[in-house]
């Protein structure tokens, strides 16, 4: 049997002949999800079939933080220090970055692949400091990689380069396609705006036949309204966060662990201190309103059940316009 050893931080497993002396290909995997770990390990598979020695490094997982800048400034210094250490021990000829992330603070210059930029997916406040360091990267970068034509025509003029060649992620065949279908399709929406639901359901208007039906899973039909989608829709299904488990584990073959775990890392802290300070504005509204009804009450039995009635119709009237308010500010600030 080959003897093995593994890469700094995360990595995958690598020959030792790969680790420790000269090196073809290393690449930096950001590795913050399932799904960009899974494209990273076919883009070394691929790179070994081509015949150059490859190995992968990858950070250990920083602490989970609130704001986009802050997650993305963890993630690129354990990326730093993961790629550091790896350099001390093997000389690649070349690296690649997976992800502008894992490329805003490289030790050392090398090809960025990329699915989107920050430009196209940290709009505003969100890409303070990110925006103009990737565009330095970019600049510098020997070789552009992205996955698609998409995520290179949201490059500005003056990044786009002739010579950046588009990688497109393997998809494997998925076999001849049953006459019947229950579910056309399926997104994992716990975090919309993050996930992009509004361009999926926009998508989805367009593309689907009078039959098809989307399926959105992770989050529930009261949030989405709260957010501002109108629904129901035709052919979109929400099913929730159960709804997502059944579907995940029955159609798509994820195991319950799995789920948790993604629906883990799209749960944040505030999504529950939130929902605290909701409850004990509506609460004190309810005392407020109650009590100003109850010292108002006047004319006996008759005029104790005018009040019930009209304490109960401005509690809900004021709890509407509460809850109205908070999505509002948790919106613009993005909370």
């Amino acid at each position: 049997m080959t003897p093995v050893a593994r890469a700094a931080g995360r990595g995958v497993e690598t020959n030792e002949a790969e680790t420790g002396g000269e090196l073809d290909v290393l690449i930096v995997s950001l590795g913050s999800t399932g799904g960009l770990r899974a494209v990273d390990e076919e883009l070394l598979a691929s790179v070994r079939r081509a015949g150059a020695s490859a190995t992968i490094v990858a950070p250990d997982p920083p602490r989970p933080v609130r704001t986009l800048m802050l997650t993305d400034l963890r993630w690129a210094r354990a990326t730093r220090r993961a790629v550091t250490a790896e350099l001390k021990r093997t000389r690649p000829r070349a690296l690649i970055y997976s992800t502008t992330t894992a490329a805003l603070l490289w030790p050392r210059a090398g090809a960025i692949r990329f699915d989107a930029p920050a430009a196209g997916n940290r709009r505003g406040r969100h890409g303070l400091w990110q925006r103009p360091l990737e565009r330095r990267r970019l600049r510098h970068s020997p070789l552009l990689l992205p996955q698609s034509e998409g995520a290179l025509d949201e490059l500005s003029a003056g990044i786009r380069r002739a010579d950046a060649l588009v990688l497109p992620v393997p998809v494997e065949p998925s076999g001849a396609p049953s006459s019947v279908r229950d579910i056309a399709a399926i997104a994992y929406a716990a975090n919309p705006a993050k996930k992009g639901l509004d361009r999926i359901l926009a998508a989805w208007r367009n593309a689907r036949e009078a039959d098809e039906e989307l399926v959105v899973a992770g989050v529930s039909e009261g949030e989405l309204r709260r957010l501002g989608y109108r629904l129901p829709v035709a052919g979109v299904r929400v099913v929730g966060m159960l709804g997502g488990v059944l579907v995940g584990m029955t159609t798509l073959g994820l195991t319950f662990g799995g789920y948790l775990s993604e629906t883990h890392k799209a749960l944040h802290s505030w999504d529950v201190f939130s929902g605290v300070i909701k409850s004990i504005i509506f609460g004190l509204a309810i005392a407020l309103i109650s009590c100003q009804q109850g010292f108002a009450t006047t004319g006996g039995a008759e005029g104790v059940g005018r009040r019930t009635t009209a304490s109960v119709v401005s509690i809900l009237f004021t709890l509407i316009l509460l809850d109205a308010g908070f999505t509002m500010f948790f919106h613009a600030f993005n909370l």
